[in-house]
């Protein structure tokens, strides 16, 4: 982590390709920060309000972001393997592209969100609200949704394989 990029944060919430890997901004206001293409890596923004910030194409790998408002947010692109977004507020976010795999996403909300090509492997959605929401071509391999609410969720194309399903069904459909 740079010091230079944390005060860029602290003072203007305007860091795009900024350097705050391993930083603590957990419960920190970053309400429409931009971050574009920022390095991330295994900081802790968790409990944060990040509403409607940028963050395409950052690096979040094993980033904490549990309990993070995220609400309209632009995460299209981000690196979100191994990432914890438990409770997290995504509704509405733009994930188009997304790579979550391994990623923990219990209980999230994240209605309305575009998810479209995003890569789910491996992901945990238990109890996640995903209700009209769109995972068109998403990759849900191996992905856990038991007791996730797809209700009027698009997912046209997306890969089933391996996926538990929300009633705990296990589907091998595109293996």
């Amino acid at each position: 982590m740079k010091q230079e990029d944390l005060e860029r944060l602290s003072s203007a919430r305007n860091c795009p390709k900024g350097d705050l890997s391993g930083g603590d901004l957990s419960g920190s206001y970053l309400k429409g920060a931009n971050l574009l293409g920022a390095n991330l890596k295994d900081a802790d923004f968790s409990s944060c309000d990040m509403e409607s910030a940028n963050l395409e194409g950052a690096d979040l790998y094993g980033a904490n972001l549990d309990g993070t408002k995220l609400r309209f947010a632009n995460l299209a692109g981000v690196n979100l393997e191994n990432a914890k977004l438990d409770q997290a507020d995504l509704h509405g976010a733009n994930m188009k592209g997304a790579r979550l795999v391994a990623a923990s996403l219990v209980d999230v909300d994240l209605r309305f969100a575009n998810l479209e090509g995003a890569d789910l492997r491996k992901a945990h959605l238990g109890g996640a609200n995903l209700k009209e929401g769109n995972l068109r071509k998403a990759n849900l391999g191996a992905a856990s949704l038991k007791g996730a609410d797809l209700s009027f969720t698009e997912m046209e194309g997306a890969k089933l394989c391996n996926t538990t399903m929300p009633d705990g069904q296990i589907v091998y459909k595109d293996c």
